[in-house]
């Protein structure tokens, strides 16, 4: 009896130390605001079609998370651009000690000239719902995520799907800190849905979380990001 419970111990402690693996699909979700919108219109359509062939890793130990774009190839590159700008994963995202790392892309900045740490967004409400998926019973949680831009704060809805079953608090996007993988993740019009759980993968690329940048908030990046948009709409005048 003794060396059962010892064996027992033994494979529990090693499916956590273990590296594992979750490939998420990605969905655009019809918006009529978008689709309607004479400048954005037909980018958005484009990008609900694209976005069907976008797949993404999060990477995983008991102690950190990294969660990444694979490459993919499109005929249709500019629409591909779309799918991930409206994605926004367009560079890796690490979670680790209840924070979010992640460094700014290309733009209105240089690549990599901020390292954006927040601290995990915790706010979760837990609702007596749950559902099937892959075959784990999951249960729903939401939260918000929140934008400040020039007019003024705006708040959209995200909706959790976590699996007790699986006891990593992690998740696809910068989301965790649930008591369960994050199966499913809505986020406004963005939708992450699991495909494929390994619980015996061997990461390649060791994860390390990012150091180059000057580190910021993400309150603080988006309001440079504000700065900038609001002096070029004044220079316009």
């Amino acid at each position: 009896m003794m060396k059962q419970i010892i064996f027992l111990i033994f494979i529990t402690l090693n499916s956590f130390s273990q590296d594992k693996l979750v490939v998420y699909n990605f969905k655009l979700l019809e918006d009529k605001k978008f689709m309607e919108n004479k400048t954005l219109g037909d980018l958005y359509k484009k990008g609900i079609e694209q976005a069907k062939h976008i797949k993404l890793n999060l990477e995983f130990n008991d102690t950190i998370a990294r969660f990444k774009m694979q490459e993919t190839m499109s005929a249709e590159e500019n629409n591909r651009n779309m799918a991930v700008a409206f994605c926004n994963c367009k560079e890796d995202i690490y979670i680790y000690n209840y924070k979010v790392y992640r460094s700014n892309t290309e733009g209105l900045f240089k690549k990599n000239e901020f390292l954006i740490i927040d601290s995990l967004n915790m706010n979760w409400k837990f609702l007596n719902e749950s559902k099937l998926i892959d075959g784990y019973e999951c249960y729903k949680a939401t939260n918000e995520y929140i934008v400040i831009n020039s007019k003024g704060e705006l708040r959209h809805p995200v909706v959790a799907w976590y699996c007790p079953q699986l006891p990593y608090s992690f998740g696809p996007v910068g989301y965790g800190g649930l008591p369960g993988l994050i199966l499913e993740l809505q986020v406004r019009n963005n939708v992450f849905g699991v495909e494929k759980i390994i619980l015996d993968h061997k990461i390649e690329e060791p994860i390390k979380l990012p150091t180059k940048g000057e580190v910021i908030t993400d309150e603080d990046y988006n309001n440079k990001i504000k700065k900038i948009m609001e002096d070029r709409f004044e220079n316009k005048e």
